[in-house]
């Protein structure tokens, strides 16, 4: 195995390790000293990703104020009936057709 193979296999083996350290994510009190120190970066930058989440969420969310209740309900009118689809009404225009073209 050539030094270039082994750069490769050794990316691809720290790319597995911080998925799965990713995927397994532990509390840190709860971590081993002895897991594989790549496992331990990921999951010290996970908790620095967390602990940013944290501090830049507002405390109070601005998406949806409810409006006070006026005490009007207003019932509207049922819309005009909805016209049939083109493709239910496509029989009546072939025949349409079917006709003018017979008599050319």
């Amino acid at each position: 195995m050539t030094t270039a193979d082994r750069k490769g296999s050794d990316i691809i083996q720290e790319f597995r390790l911080r998925s799965w350290a990713r995927n397994n994510f532990v509390a840190l009190e709860n971590r081993s000293d002895s897991w594989h120190p790549i496992v331990l970066d990921e999951m010290q930058q996970h908790d620095r990703e967390l602990q940013a989440e944290q501090k830049t969420e507002p405390a109070i969310s601005l998406g949806y104020v409810p409006l006070a209740p006026s005490g009007q309900t207003i019932v509207h009118t049922a819309h005009a009936t909805v016209k049939a689809p083109h493709m239910l009404r496509a029989a009546e225009r072939q025949a349409k057709y079917a006709e003018e073209y017979q008599t050319e």
